[in-house]
């Protein structure tokens, strides 16, 4: 199992749009074999900040996602609202 955790610096407006976007990338990637999960956090600490958390049965259904024109496009719906580039961690399953 592979979780990908990408964290955004998004503008006012665009916390509030990210909600809507959440719901746009759930329905595509549910269409992606190996993909498991996807859920949006907030970060108590830094109000610009919101978090994705998304699951992933292997590396080869991550890269299957990653490497799709569904991928570039619906995160440079994003660009417009970022305040600095987003950052991303991979976690990977020890058991």
């Amino acid at each position: 199992m592979i979780i990908k955790h990408a964290q955004h610096f998004l503008t006012a407006e665009g916390k509030v749009f990210f909600q809507e976007w959440v719901k746009t990338l759930q329905a595509i990637t549910a269409k992606y074999p190996g993909f498991d999960a996807v859920w949006p956090m907030v970060s108590g600490e830094n109000l610009d900040e919101v978090h994705l958390f998304m699951v992933f049965a292997d590396e080869i259904a991550y890269q299957r996602w990653v490497s799709g024109e569904e991928h570039a496009r619906i995160l440079g719906e994003l660009t417009v609202y970022q305040l600095q580039p987003w950052q991303a961690k991979t976690y990977v399953s020890i058991s």
